[in-house]
């Protein structure tokens, strides 16, 4: 089984419209719904956890819990931390990092959480094929690092800052709301994580603002045709 956990439900838009026997939706707890079916042979389960790596921590958790995925995609919309990455790019994830967890006073480096690692690798198999199927399909897409915080910024010169004051020498491609949370919940479970996200807005474009969400949705079926590709050459993988 495939678990893809997205930020929003439009996020999900593209993928549900190619599921196969489509179950009815279920209540994974209180307005938080999956939806069910497959990807050719493939079994999926799908939720929007929304903009928020405590949410997204607690409903991926949730998942494995209870359907327990051989592999853990993340999709939606991130905003470019990278000066190669334009509207419309993919981040293919290759770590991610999670900002605002300071245990600093306690001897730890800024990001970790006592106990658990600085950060969080994402599957190298899955984001090598991910890449090449991209290539294949003349998809752009990018190998990167992922920061994923808690607050919805546009400002150019903030994402600057925190990267020369926490960041320092880590070359950082994609900044988002979710993709911690996510990798979080693998990292406990010991679970096969990947995301990948469009380019909705570069900081400091600012007629870019009022449209970011819409050039996502535009955008997100590249991600989608990635995710049917991964399950089905992991199918394929399987059955030989």
């Amino acid at each position: 089984m495939i678990a893809i956990i997205a930020t929003y439900e439009d996020d999900l838009l593209y993928l549900t419209s190619r599921l196969t026997f489509l179950s009815a939706e279920r209540e994974l707890q209180k307005g938080v719904k999956t939806y069910h079916g497959f990807f050719g042979k493939e079994e999926v389960v799908m939720v929007a956890a929304g903009p928020s790596n405590y949410m997204s921590a607690l409903v991926t958790n949730l998942v494995i819990s209870r359907y327990d995925p051989d592999v853990v995609y993340s999709v939606g919309d991130c905003f470019a931390l990278s000066p190669i990455l334009s509207v419309g790019d993919l981040v293919i994830g290759t770590k991610a990092y999670l900002h605002g967890i300071n245990y600093h006073a306690e001897g730890h480096p800024y990001g970790e959480i006592p106990g658990l690692p600085e950060v969080y690798p994402c599957s190298a198999s899955q984001n090598k094929n991910a890449l090449n199927l991209a290539g294949s399909g003349g998809i752009r897409a990018f190998a990167g690092a992922y920061l994923s915080g808690e607050k919805l910024t546009f400002d150019k010169d903030e994402f600057e800052a925190l990267h020369i004051r926490r960041y320092a020498g880590i070359d950082l491609y994609a900044y988002d709301l979710s993709t911690g949370g996510t990798a979080l919940a693998c990292c406990l479970h010991k679970k096969p994580f990947l995301p990948i996200h469009v380019v909705s807005y570069v900081p400091g474009v600012e007629e870019g603002k009022l449209s970011y969400r819409r050039k996502a949705v535009e955008a997100l079926p590249k991600v989608g045709r990635l995710i049917f590709g991964l399950c089905s050459a992991y199918q394929s993988k399987r059955g030989s």
